[in-house]
């Protein structure tokens, strides 16, 4: 696309139907990190899990997973922190 070789419009159709459960789903995370039969399955599991709850309408679908992204940020999070206390730890 940089080189002037693809059209803007086809990238942007390329990108509206990359499947789920790819590489670029995994990255962002969410819903579009599982394919359609994996989510599928999560939603067998939870009406059977429901229908042997003694409350199931309090039962709650697991969690989608997390994305790359979102893992690196909350490493990233998690490691400020410990530099701000292990700072903290020296100047006391």
């Amino acid at each position: 696309m940089w080189a002037g070789t693809e059209d803007p419009a086809d990238i942007a159709l390329y990108v509206m139907h990359m499947p789920r459960g790819g590489a670029l789903g995994a990255w962002l995370g969410g819903a579009s990190a599982v394919t359609a039969e994996e989510d599928m399955l999560r939603w067998v599991e939870h009406a059977v899990w429901a229908s042997q709850s003694s409350k199931p309408k309090q039962m709650k679908p697991r969690d989608y997973p997390e994305g790359v992204q979102e893992q690196e940020q909350r490493i990233a999070r998690i490691k400020q922190a410990a530099r701000r206390f292990k700072n903290r730890r020296r100047t006391t």
